[in-house]
């Protein structure tokens, strides 16, 4: 079997597995209650973006809008779907094992190609009511999106296989910072200029093709390469485990660098059940990089969504997100119970009632507040801002009871219930 036609055959396992893990939590009633109306509000959104130009938009500059597509051009992984047993071609057939990744490659440049059309369309009616872009200056920016989206793939492939998870996280943040200055600058200066757009997109696939030829050529970095591919093909299966409670993860418990309470002082002075409970559950999560990103990103997808949506329609998102961060914080309550330490603390029908409330009050309105202050800005200008505040502590403090009563009448000790 020819290389081409093995990471084909790969590519299609891969996808088989993806839709398997997908097909598990995605059934019809979420696909018809809460998959179909979300499409159909996003499609209203962006067809009500080609008639007239959103009220958020008009106090941002053109600029914004560049460093928009630099967020979009950054997000995802470049796939090659190595496996552990290929390191036995790698003494035995390495020409083999060459054009096997320079397919993959190849097919990663012109997967790239699809999603930087996705991008260039779904920013097309903002950068028109914004500057008026001509049609060719579209084709330009796709192609310039094409080109630098597949050359900071490849660069952010070649950073994961670093040793030192120090100089990574470094040089990670310094291309971020001067890929998006570089994106920023040419973008900007090439929206009026689509010459300018295509000449920078020229000089990325030469850079591409060279950086190419080096990763197809490089040797040493198969485990570090074959440890990636492992977490990208695992990570929505163990991002839904996780979230059922099904996986147990020790970075609930154990992180040796905390950025935040890196010492174990007292949250509290009195120190009662509730309290440490509390304070166990607190200090765990903002200790966890892994749930402040996650969680950062779920409350920007919600920003995001009310400050677009209409006057009508804010509300009652606000209304559904504030459930939507109960329902998250709830999952998170409940992974870290099921862990084993867990039960020596609290044995199993003790648990207070008054310590899930305080945990879950200041997780919930860690997200919720911000939200709030993003629904009033847009409905009520500055001064929304201000009084949104109280009305979403209000708000939040309902939620917390109402799951602090579901949580009770579930009646499931040893997951998440609490003494009658």
């Amino acid at each position: 079997m020819s290389p081409q036609k093995w990471f084909l055959r790969r590519w299609w396992s891969d996808w088989r597995f993806q839709y398997q893990v997908w097909r598990t939590v995605i059934d019809w009633t979420v696909a018809l209650y809460l998959i179909v109306p979300s499409l159909a509000i996003l499609i209203d959104r962006y067809l009500a973006w080609w008639k007239e130009e959103p009220s958020w938009l008009s106090p941002l500059p053109p600029s914004s809008l560049v460093g928009m597509a630099f967020l979009l051009v950054w997000l995802g992984s470049l796939r090659l779907y190595i496996e552990p047993a290929d390191q036995l071609f790698l003494l035995q057939r390495t020409e083999w094992m060459r054009r096997f990744l320079r397919t993959g490659l190849l097919f990663a440049w012109i997967k790239q190609a699809l999603e930087s059309l996705w991008i260039t369309v779904l920013l097309w009616p903002l950068f028109r009511q914004k500057m008026d872009v001509s049609f060719p200056a579209v084709v330009a920016w796709w192609i310039w999106i094409w080109q630098a989206k597949a050359c900071v793939a490849l660069v952010k492939r070649r950073l994961t296989v670093m040793e030192r998870p120090f100089l990574k996280r470094v040089w990670t943040v310094l291309f971020f910072i001067a890929a998006g200055i570089g994106f920023v600058t040419v973008g900007y200066e090439g929206i009026d200029n689509p010459a300018v757009l295509f000449t920078a997109a020229t000089i990325l696939l030469g850079c591409w093709m060279i950086w190419m030829r080096m990763r197809v050529r490089e040797q040493g970095t198969w485990l570090q390469d074959m440890a990636y591919e492992q977490t990208q093909r695992l990570k929505w299966a163990s991002f839904i485990m996780g979230k059922s409670g099904v996986l147990n993860r020790p970075s609930y418990w154990v992180k040796k660098r905390p950025w935040l309470f890196p010492r174990s002082g007292r949250i509290f002075r009195k120190q009662t059940a509730a309290h440490v409970l509390a304070e166990a559950v607190i200090k765990s999560f903002f200790r966890n990089g892994q749930q402040l990103i996650q969680y950062g990103q779920l409350v920007g997808v919600c920003t995001m969504a009310v400050v677009v949506s209409p006057f009508w329609l804010r509300w009652g998102l606000w209304l559904l997100f504030s459930l939507l961060l109960g329902l998250w914080v709830r999952s998170y309550w409940r992974g870290w119970c099921s862990h084993a330490l867990f039960r020596v603390w609290f044995p199993e029908g003790s648990i207070p009632k008054s310590g899930f409330i305080i945990a879950f009050s200041v997780l919930h309105l860690l997200g919720f507040l911000p939200l709030s202050v993003a629904v009033g800005i847009p409905s009520f200008g500055g001064w929304g801002a201000l009084w949104m505040i109280p009305v979403g502590w209000g708000a939040g403090r309902l939620t917390v009871q109402l799951f602090a009563s579901w949580e009770v009448s579930t009646g499931v000790p040893s997951r998440s219930g609490f003494p009658g």
